[in-house]
């Protein structure tokens, strides 16, 4: 296995200090998972840039190791060489694709949580949403989503993605993929949705058993509330979109922390290792 781990807060010259909590988090959580002595070129600045590390951490995958690049901006910028990419497969026209995502909903895609023309609150559409997916796997998108998932429901089944902004939907394909036998939710805000490359491939590959839902309230809440773009109908033949109040400013939900400790925790790996001891109890669930 080869895998490459970017992400901001790696200098303190980035004086967010949301980014500067993922930085750590994400330090904590690769250890986790994959043990320092699986990491090649890991060092958090990046400034060794990305090619050479790169290729060694491939190499070591097909030797039948582990290699984990811990990777920020900052080696991009330094990269001397750019990598040569083939060409992208030829998709289908834009009216081909939104067919067939008509036919997929025809086939029996769920039907809506609520009205269109109802504007729920966050907490409202989060437990609409788990309570028609009462034992799903269901991962939540960074920001406030995640933040009051946890305080108004907090379960083993939930996964809080608040370091991966616009990655929930990836992480959640690649489980559904892997379990096929479990029931998958991600649940996105606007901007999250849009953020996420994701959608391009599930055009293409669909697992039956993932559901997306966007909570779309048309602002970045949880990053000083600017506007978002308008979501174009794709999303609507994708996902259940469902209209939200807009909510910026003070949050009353605290930061996503460990049960029984008081404040944001230090690390929330105990969370990551939760959500997979659940997987694995599930039934069909993969080996290891």
């Amino acid at each position: 296995m080869a895998a490459l781990v970017t992400f901001r807060g790696a200098s303190a010259a980035d004086e967010s200090e949301p980014h500067l909590a993922i930085g750590d988090r994400t330090d904590g959580l690769v250890s986790l998972i994959f043990g320092q002595d699986t990491l090649i070129g890991g060092d958090r600045y990046g400034l060794q840039g990305v090619i050479d590390p790169f290729r060694r951490v491939l190499a070591h995958a097909a030797a039948g190791g582990m290699g984990v690049l811990k990777l920020s901006p900052y080696g991009f910028r330094s990269s001397a060489a750019e990598p040569t990419l083939p060409p992208a497969a030829p998709l289908g026209s834009p009216v081909a694709l939104m067919e067939a995502m008509r036919r997929r909903q025809e086939q029996g895609w769920p039907a809506s949580l609520a009205d269109p023309a109802t504007v729920l609150d966050r907490d409202g559409a989060i437990a609409a949403i788990r309570a028609a997916h009462p034992g799903a796997a269901v991962l939540f998108s960074n920001g406030y989503t995640s933040r009051a998932a946890q305080a108004t429901g907090d379960r083993p089944s939930d996964f809080y993605n608040v370091g991966y902004m616009g990655g929930t939907l990836a992480i959640g394909w690649a489980l559904a993929r892997s379990c096929p036998g479990l029931e998958v939710v991600v649940v996105d805000g606007d901007q999250n949705a849009q953020m996420s490359a994701m959608k391009d491939h599930l055009l293409l590959e669909y697992p039956a058993n993932l559901h997306w839902y966007i909570l779309n309230n048309g602002m970045g809440a949880s990053v000083g509330g600017p506007t978002s773009l308008p979501l174009s109908p794709l999303y609507d033949a994708m996902a259940r979109v469902i209209a939200t109040r807009p909510d910026g400013g003070p949050f009353p939900h605290p930061r996503v922390g460990l049960p029984g400790h008081e404040g944001p925790s230090a690390s929330l790996a105990p969370l990551a290792r939760r959500f997979r001891e659940w997987i694995a109890a599930q039934p069909g669930a993969p080996a290891g």
